[in-house]
């Protein structure tokens, strides 16, 4: 299982004064707890793997109030929600697998450690009406909501504003027939499709792709070649003219025979 850490805590004076045993206790705790931050408390295992007995009361007084032992026995890291998903929301299929945790251990979800507003499974109920008109899932609140989405994926507002004006014209449907579920993954698709959304010329053809450094360059190197094969043949025109006994062209004569 991959854990965002907080390379910060070895600069936290907290964590710093902490002894070799405790620290790996709590590194062990981190890194072997559920997904709502609660822990079996197996001290027995924590031993065995960090391979020293560790001084569990000192470790437990030195969580202080980081750390709270629920009913069942398990301990819980009060901040490891928060620090590893935010704020939570029944929307989100991670943070609705964080919030039943929550609710099997018995865990206050609405707290100061917790972000208020958090949604729980009574929400998704109420929300039922809500969801048989429409799932808000399905289209984006508005051409900003959608524009700040497009922007925390890559996307430039007018790509954006081209995904957004193709649907809304056809009344959100996938391929003009099923409505779309999920606006986002939508978007996230339109991003991998951007040339079917791309604005194009009033011609129907695509914008030209903008010169780089590299292609002025060649363009240069190209142009220098074909003056060169111009002089070139100029010199050999004239070269055998002088062969035959005749005089230069005049200025402009070569032009003309070119054109010829």
């Amino acid at each position: 299982m991959k854990r965002f850490t907080d390379t910060d805590k070895w600069r936290d004076p907290w964590f710093r004064k902490l002894s070799s045993g405790v620290k790996l206790a709590f590194l062990f705790i981190v890194d072997n707890c559920d997904n709502a931050g609660v822990w079996d408390a197996d001290m027995e295992l924590a031993d065995f793997s960090i391979g020293m007995e560790i001084p569990w009361q000192k470790v437990r007084d030195a969580l202080g109030d980081r750390m709270e032992v629920l009913k069942s026995g398990k301990w819980h890291l009060k901040k490891f929600v928060n620090f590893q998903f935010g704020k939570l929301s029944e929307e989100c299929k991670p943070h609705a697998a964080v919030i039943r945790l929550l609710q099997k251990h018995e865990i206050e979800r609405v707290s100061k450690e917790y972000p208020k507003g958090i949604h729980t499974l009574k929400d998704k109920d109420q929300d039922k009406d809500k969801d048989k008109k429409g799932d808000a899932r399905g289209k984006p609140e508005s051409r900003e909501a959608a524009r700040a989405y497009g922007a925390e994926i890559g996307m430039t507002a007018d790509a954006v504003d081209s995904w957004f004006d193709h649907f809304e014209s056809n009344g959100w449907k996938v391929s003009g027939k099923s409505a779309m579920k999920d606006w986002q993954a939508g978007l996230r698709n339109g991003k991998r499709m951007a040339e079917k959304f791309a604005p194009t010329k009033s011609n129907g053809t695509a914008p030209a792709r903008q010169m780089t450094a590299d292609d002025r360059a060649e363009q240069e190197r190209r142009k220098a070649a074909c003056d060169k094969a111009a002089r070139e043949q100029a010199e050999e025109l004239h070269r055998m003219l002088e062969e035959a006994n005749r005089p230069p062209c005049a200025p402009g004569e070569l032009e003309e025979i070119f054109e010829e």
